[in-house]
C-alpha cells in the first residue's frame, strides 16, 4: 500500500474482467517544513474573488462552472455543469484497457504524471493475474516471455486521460498519464551531426563519466533551491548578511578537452567541478508608480 496519501478509486475493465483499484499520487505536497504566505496578509490566507471581467459583477464559484462556447462568429451556446457531468456519468473512474503494446514502445517524453495502483477490496487475485500477464506475454507458444503494457482510457476529474499501466517493483502496478498527439510539440533536433572526434576527446569524456558513475540512487539528491531558501531564512533569523548570488555559468566549449580534463582532475581530487560564472547582473531600479487619477 502507498504511504499515507488520499486514494482515488478506480475500476479497471479488461474484457469481461472488472476489478476495483486505489490510485495514489507518487509525489508528496512538499518536503519542506517552512510555511510561506503573502506578507500582505500576515497569518491569514490571501482571498480570491470571482468577478466578470466585462461587467465587474461578482460571481459565485458555482456560477463559474458553466461554460460558454463560440460556435460561430458572435454566436454562443452555454454548456451547464449538469450537462457536462452527464457526459462522465457511467464512465467516471473507469480505467478501460484498450490495447497492449511492448513496454519500450512508449517514449518517455509522452509521460505527464504517474500514480501508484493498489488492488481494491477483494481484487488481490485479479490484480495479480493482470500483473503476471503483463510480465509474461508470449506472442507464440515457443516465444520467450516479454513485458507488455496496457494502454487505457481513464475518465476522471472531468477529463478523459490516455494512460499506460505497467508492472512496477516486486508486486505492484503504476499508471502513467500520457499526452495525446495534439498535446505534444513537434520536435526536430537542430543540433549538427556528423562530427569526427579525436581519441583524446572521446577518452577524456569516457573517463569523466566513469569517475562520476553512480548507482542511480535518487535518495542522495535533495532540492537545491529549497536548501538555499532554508539557509536564507536561517541567515535572516540570525541577523547575518544575505549572500550575493552568482551569475550564470560561462560557456567554454571552445577547448573541450581542456575543460573535460580539468573536470576529471577535480573529480580525482574528490572535488565537484564548478564552472566559472559571470558576475551577477544588477537589476535596474524600479520606476516609481504613476499617481492614480482622481
Amino acid at each position: 500500500m502507498a504511504s499515507s496519501s488520499r486514494a482515488t478509486n478506480a475500476t479497471l475493465t479488461w474484457g469481461f474482467l472488472v476489478f476495483p483499484l486505489k490510485a495514489y499520487n507518487t509525489a508528496v505536497a512538499s518536503a519542506s517544513d517552512l510555511k510561506m504566505s503573502s506578507p500582505h496578509s500576515p497569518g491569514a490566507a490571501v482571498l480570491f474573488e470571482y468577478r466578470c471581467g466585462e461587467t465587474g459583477k461578482e460571481l459565485t464559484r458555482a456560477e463559474c462552472k458553466d461554460r460558454r462556447v463560440e460556435v460561430a462568429k458572435g454566436k454562443w451556446i452555454v454548456l451547464t455543469k449538469d450537462e457536462l457531468d452527464a457526459i462522465d456519468e457511467g464512465e467516471k473512474g473507469v480505467l478501460d484497457v484498450v490495447e497492449f503494446c511492448r513496454a519500450d514502445a512508449i517514449p518517455d517524453f509522452r509521460v505527464e504524471s504517474t500514480r501508484f495502483l493498489d488492488p481494491g477490496k477483494g481484487a488481490d487475485k485479479a490484480y495479480a493475474i493482470f500483473r503476471h500477464a503483463l510480465l509474461n506475454f508470449k506472442a507464440t507458444a515457443k516465444a520467450k516471455p516479454e513485458e507488455v503494457v496496457a494502454l487505457c482510457q481513464w475518465q476522471r476529474g472531468g477529463r478523459s486521460y490516455l494512460c499506460v499501466v505497467r508492472a512496477y517493483g516486486e508486486s505492484g502496478l503504476i499508471a502513467q498519464d500520457l499526452y495525446y498527439d495534439n498535446e505534444v510539440r513537434t520536435y526536430e533536433p537542430s543540433a549538427a551531426s556528423g562530427f569526427a572526434f579525436t581519441k583524446a576527446e572521446t577518452d577524456v569524456a569516457q573517463k569523466l563519466i566513469k569517475a562520476s558513475l553512480g548507482d542511480g540512487d535518487l535518495s542522495k539528491f535533495a532540492d537545491r533551491r529549497q536548501a538555499a531558501v532554508d539557509a536564507l531564512v536561517q541567515t535572516k533569523v540570525d541577523g547575518g548578511a544575505v549572500p550575493v548570488a552568482e551569475g550564470a555559468p560561462v560557456a567554454n566549449a571552445v577547448d573541450m578537452v581542456a575543460a573535460l580534463q580539468a573536470s576529471l582532475e577535480a573529480v580525482d581530487k574528490g572535488k565537484k567541478p564548478k564552472a566559472k560564472r559571470a558576475p551577477r547582473k544588477k537589476k535596474a531600479p524600479k520606476k516609481p508608480a504613476k499617481p492614480k487619477a482622481s
